[in-house]
């Protein structure tokens, strides 16, 4: 509250007082909870309510839980924000070379929506369409980007702008554990820029299982299949924050060697017992 400088007002209020504050609270949709604490040597479950109501003017929203221990920095600022932005930034994903529609995104839309709008984009051979936008999301492209479109990108990072690119080097195949190469133009361009995404799978003994059914009979059991490794290893940064495990799917390694004066900074890091399937 302190460095809002006097914007911010916080208020606890109990619940568990009296009945009229319990009823207020589950009126405002913020329903309560069992938890168990210890006293006097003896474990007792007690109810409560782990919820917040954040109100600018006239406008109100909901927390309805907070997972105890969990970060709730960013459900707070996210639900402040969510009420007091005016005009949106729009987030364009593009489309056009095999990337999934937005409907395969619910829920990064959903989490995006709070404080971006969501549109879709395709470029253009002879003309850019990439003006209106300040970021642009590139997930999982399958076919080939024309020197046109590379040339686009280049001069839509030249503007200042901003990239987030998700794309696979290599395509898996979960019944055989073998993969082939996706080769989209993305990688040599990013490689001149010295980002190399590795021809490899990440592989490491802390991985998830996979059920395997036998050819002959009904039975069913769990390996473990160290093609999904799972990371809990990150660089202290905000994307990252409250993170305790990730699990990546035929994940390939990035190396970057470009120029020193820039600043890489790898938010997910392989433990020391990794090693790489070429």
């Amino acid at each position: 509250a302190s460095v809002s400088k006097g914007m911010l007002v916080y208020e606890f209020i109990d619940p568990n007082k009296n009945e009229e504050n319990e009823q207020k609270a589950m009126q405002t949709g913020i329903q309560p909870v069992i938890i168990s604490s210890r006293e006097k040597d003896q474990t007792v479950q007690k109810k409560a309510f782990l919820g917040a109501v954040i109100q600018l003017g006239e406008q109100t929203d909901i927390i309805p839980f907070m997972q105890p221990g969990a970060a709730m920095e960013y459900s707070l600022s996210s639900s402040i924000k969510k009420l007091s932005i005016v005009d949106k930034p729009v987030v364009a994903f593009l489309q056009g070379h095999g990337e999934p529609s937005l409907g395969a995104f619910a829920q990064v839309r959903n989490s995006l929506s709070i404080m971006y709008n969501i549109e879709a984009v395709t470029l253009s051979d002879t003309t850019s369409n990439l003006d209106n936008y300040s970021t642009l999301v590139i997930v999982s492209p399958k076919d080939s980007f024309p020197a046109s479109h590379i040339q686009q990108l280049d001069e839509f990072l030249a503007r200042g702008n901003n990239l987030f690119i998700a794309c696979n080097r290599v395509n898996g195949d979960l019944s055989n554990a073998m993969g082939s190469t996706i080769s989209t133009g993305l990688e040599n361009w990013l490689s001149k820029k010295g980002l190399t995404i590795e021809n490899n799978f990440i592989v490491d003994a802390d991985c998830e299982s996979v059920l395997v059914r036998q050819q002959q009979g009904m039975f069913s059991f769990t390996v473990d299949f160290p093609y999904l490794p799972i990371i809990s290893n990150f660089e202290d940064h905000p994307i990252t924050k409250g993170l305790e495990a990730v699990v990546l799917q035929f994940a390939s390694s990035i190396t970057y060697a470009g120029d020193t004066s820039l600043t890489f900074i790898p938010i997910i890091l392989h433990p020391v017992n990794t090693v790489y399937n070429n």
